[in-house]
C-alpha cells in the first residue's frame, strides 16, 4: 500500500540520528542511517494502523542498530498494541537496560506490570524514573497511586506531597492528602488540608465532610457537628450528610437529633437499606417499637423480601411483648434463610430472656456453627454461662475470642471481667471491670464492678460503683439490697468513685 505522509520521514530521520546506537565510522553511519529509514517506514505504517508491517520494518531497523533503546521501546510499544505482550516486555526491559534513564519504556513496563496485576515491578519502573527525574509528576502520582492501591498509605504521603508543591492551589489534591493524613491517624494534618479544600472551594461538600471526620477522628465530636451541618447548608438534598449527621450526634448523646437527622435522610432516599435499619435500632433503644414496626413494613414494601427487614419486625414484636409471636417470627426466619446466623442469634437471646436456658445454648450454638466469628454470639454465650457460673472455662474462651474480634467493646470487656469474678479472680475482675466502665458508662457494667469491689474489700468504691449504677438506671431496685450489706452510715458517705 502507498505511504502517506513520508514528508514526516525527513524530521523524524533527522531527531534519530541524534539517538544513541552502537554503530561508529562511515559504514556505521551508513547503517544508522539506514536503520532510522526503515524506523521512520514503521513509524509510517504504525500510524496507518498497519501494525505487521510496522513491526517488520522495527524489526529490521533493529538489526542494524541493535543497541538502540529508541528503537527498541518503539518495538516494544508496537508489539503491545498488537497483544504480544511477552515479546513486548522483552524488548521494553532490554530497552531500559540500555538506557537507565529512557522513560518512555519504563512507563510501558510499568503499564504493563498493573495490566497482570504485577504492582511491586511496576513501583520499580516509577521509582526509577523519579530517582532520574524526581519532578516527575505522571510518575509520582502514579507510584503514590499504587501505593494506596495496596493500603501503603503512609509510603504514599510523600508523593502526593511532592505533587502538591507544583500544583499549590489544587483542591483535588489537599483533598487526597486530608483523606490519606486522616487514614494514617494524623487528624491534625488532615484538618490543616481540609481547611485548605473549603478555603479554595468554600461550597466544597467533601471539604466539609472530610474536615468533621478529622475532627471526630481528634475527639472533637461537637465540632464536628458544625461542618455536617454547613455540609448540609451546601447540600441539602445530600442524603449520606443525614446518615453520618445521625451517626455523630447519637454518639455525642444527642438521641433525638440522631433520630431526627435519619428521618430526614431516610425521606430523601427511602430506598437506603442502611438508613432504615440504623433508624430502626435506634427506635429500638429509645423504647418506641411501634416505630420500628413501621419502618420495617415500609422497608419490605419498597425493598423486597430483606432479612434484615424481616428480623427488625420480630424484634418489634418481642419488644411489644408479644413473645411467643417473636418466637415464631424467627422461628420462620431460621427455616426461610437456612444459613444465616443472625436468626439463630435473636432466637436464642429470646429464650435466654424467658430463662429457657438449655433453648437458649443449644440456639446460640447452633448460631456460632453458621458463622463462628459471630463476636456478638461469642459473648452473649460466655456472658450467659457465667451468669449462671457453670462452663466458667468455656465462657472464658467464648469472650476471649470475642475481643480479639471486637478489642474494643467495652461490653465484652465488661463480661471477661464478670467471667473472671466468677471464677473467683477478684482482682483480674475488678481492672477489666474498671477498664470497661470508663469505655462505656452502662449500669449493668457499675453494677458488676460493684460487686468486685465488695468481694475484693473495698467498700466505699463498691457503694459508689452501685449508686452509679443507679443514677444510670433507677429501675435496677435490687440494688438497694446489696447497698444494704455495707456497713451502717456509708450509705450515702465516702470518697467518690473515681
Amino acid at each position: 500500500m502507498p505511504l502517506r505522509g513520508f514528508g514526516k520521514a525527513v524530521a523524524i530521520l533527522l531527531v534519530g540520528v541524534l539517538l544513541p546506537g552502537c554503530a561508529s565510522g562511515t559504514s556505521g553511519r551508513n547503517k544508522q542511517a539506514t536503520a532510522y529509514a526503515l524506523y521512520a517506514k514503521a513509524l509510517l505504517y504504525e500510524k496507518n494502523q498497519s501494525l505487521e508491517q510496522a513491526l517488520d520494518y522495527y524489526r529490521q531497523a533493529l538489526r542494524l542498530d541493535p543497541d538502540s533503546a529508541a528503537l527498541r521501546t518503539r518495538l516494544g510499544s508496537a508489539l503491545l498494541r498488537s497483544s504480544q505482550i511477552e515479546a513486548a516486555e522483552k524488548e521494553l526491559r532490554q530497552a531500559a537496560r540500555l538506557d537507565p534513564k529512557d522513560k518512555r519504556s519504563r512507563y510501558l513496563l510499568a503499564l504493563l506490570f498493573v495490566s497482570k496485576a504485577e504492582l511491586e515491578p511496576a513501583m520499580q519502573m516509577y521509582q526509577e524514573i523519579i530517582d532520574h527525574f524526581p519532578d516527575e509528576e505522571n510518575a509520582l502520582a502514579s507510584l503514590a497511586d499504587l501505593l494506596v492501591l495496596q493500603g501503603r498509605f503512609e509510603e504514599a504521603l510523600p508523593h502526593y506531597q511532592k505533587i502538591l508543591e507544583f500544583h499549590p492551589k489544587s483542591e483535588a489534591l489537599h483533598l487526597n492528602m486530608g483523606v490519606l493524613s486522616s487514614r494514617v491517624g494524623r487528624p491534625e494534618e488532615a484538618i490543616r488540608y481540609f481547611q485548605k479544600v473549603v478555603e479554595l472551594r468554600p461550597d466544597s461538600v467533601e471539604g466539609y465532610l472530610g474536615w468533621a471526620a478529622a475532627l471526630e477522628l481528634a475527639g472533637q465530636g461537637a465540632e464536628a457537628v458544625e461542618l455536617y451541618e454547613k455540609a448540609i447548608q451546601v447540600d441539602p438534598l445530600n442524603p449520606k450528610i443525614y446518615r453520618q449527621v445521625a451517626q455523630i450526634y447519637y454518639d455525642e448523646g444527642w438521641v433525638e437529633k440522631a433520630a431526627q437527622s435519619y428521618e430526614m435522610g431516610l425521606a430523601l432516599n427511602p430506598a437506603n437499606l442502611d438508613t432504615r435499619l440504623e433508624l430502626s435500632y435506634l427506635y429500638l433503644r429509645l423504647g418506641e417499637p411501634q416505630k420500628v414496626e413501621e419502618l420495617a413494613r415500609q422497608g419490605l414494601a419498597l425493598l423486597g423480601d430483606r432479612m434484615e427487614l424481616w428480623l427488625l419486625r420480630a424484634m418489634a414484636a418481642e419488644d411489644l411483648g408479644n413473645m411467643d409471636e417473636a418466637e415464631k417470627a424467627y422461628l420462620f426466619l431460621t427455616k426461610r434463610y437456612p444459613t444465616q446466623a443472625r436468626p439463630w442469634f435473636y432466637l436464642g437471646a429470646l429464650y435466654e430472656k424467658q430463662n429457657r436456658m438449655d433453648k437458649a445454648q443449644e440456639v446460640l450454638r447452633r448460631s456460632l456453627e453458621l458463622d463462628p466469628g459471630d463476636p456478638d454470639a461469642l459473648n452473649y454465650l460466655g456472658y450467659m454461662y457465667a451468669e449462671q457460673g457453670v462452663m466458667l472455662d468455656e465462657a472464658l474462651v467464648l469472650v476471649q475470642k470475642a475481643l480479639q474480634l471486637d478489642p474494643n467493646n467495652g461490653a465484652y470487656v465488661d463480661s471477661l471481667g464478670w467471667v473472671y469474678f466468677k471464677k473467683g479472680k477478684v482482682e483480674e475482675a475488678v481492672s477489666l471491670l474498671e477498664r470497661a466502665a470508663g469505655m462505656k458508662p452502662d449500669p449493668v457494667i457499675y453494677d458488676h464492678l460493684g460487686d468486685a469491689y465488695y468481694g475484693y474489700g473495698s467498700l466505699h468504691k463498691a457503694r459508689d460503683a452501685w449508686m452509679r449504677a443507679l443514677e444510670l438506671d433507677p429501675n435496677l431496685t435490687y440494688i438497694g439490697d446489696k447497698l444494704q450489706l455495707l456497713p451502717t452510715g456509708m450509705m450515702h458517705t465516702g470518697v467518690p468513685l473515681e
